[in-house]
């Protein structure tokens, strides 16, 4: 079934173990995670929130993979336990400071079984934004002792920063006394490329993070052939 913005609809009752795929079409880089909320509507602890850098909660409720513009999350209802964890809320952000979210060409949620059938699915397009940064795309809700979803949809300045703030946890602000090695390799980086390339500087920027995110920064290659 295909949802719509804003629709809401329950999940079938015998189906506790399943995956939410999220594909994302997108000329930029766009970080998926979920966040695991309390019945106020805030992070259950920060172990809760998954993502790249977390890929698995404590209890294996969620856990994450992703492969190129592919993520997904699977997840096991009977392992949550609604009275501290009623809400999951999926989302996309992304860090780059020339395009926002209406520059996306779609975002694909699907809700599978573990034998691959698509029970549902629900599709964003970057019409559906303006200047956002960060997108809250889809909730798996309990309402009254039944797990439900909702299409949500709903766009957010800030990018990852402000959801994770949204969401009651604790952005670390950025020291100048302690700097990592890697931290200091990417500011070389930068400001190489920055004074004999500036043209490239924003692409190096999104490579950066690319190399940092599959833990490729302290990584010696050679380059045999640039094109």
């Amino acid at each position: 079934m295909q949802m719509i913005r804003g629709q809401k609809m329950a999940l079938a009752q015998h189906i506790s173990i399943f995956d939410v795929y999220i594909e994302v079409d997108a000329p930029f880089e766009v970080d998926i995670a979920s966040f695991a909320l309390n019945s106020s509507n805030q992070l259950y602890s920060d172990d809760y929130m998954t993502f790249f850098n977390q890929k698995q909660t404590p209890l294996h409720e969620i856990s994450y993979q992703a492969h190129h513009n592919q993520h997904r999350f699977r997840l096991d209802l009977n392992r949550l336990n609604p009275q501290n964890i009623p809400k999951i809320v999926f989302c996309a952000s992304m860090e780059d400071h020339h395009q926002s979210m209406r520059d996306l060409r779609s975002i694909e949620i699907k809700i599978n079984d573990l034998q691959n059938n698509t029970l549902l699915s629900y599709r964003v397009d970057g019409g559906d934004f303006t200047l956002e940064k960060a997108i809250m795309l889809f909730e798996i809700y309990d309402k009254q002792h039944a797990w439900r979803c909702s299409a949500v949809g709903q766009g957010f300045n800030g990018g990852l920063p402000a959801l994770v703030q949204y969401f009651g946890a604790e952005v670390e602000a950025p020291t100048s006394t302690v700097v990592s090695a890697l931290d200091l390799k990417k500011k070389n980086v930068i400001d190489h490329v920055e004074k004999y390339s500036p043209r490239l500087l924003n692409l190096t920027k999104q490579s950066l993070v690319s190399l940092e995110k599959k833990q490729l920064l302290d990584l010696k290659a050679r380059v045999a052939l640039v094109l």
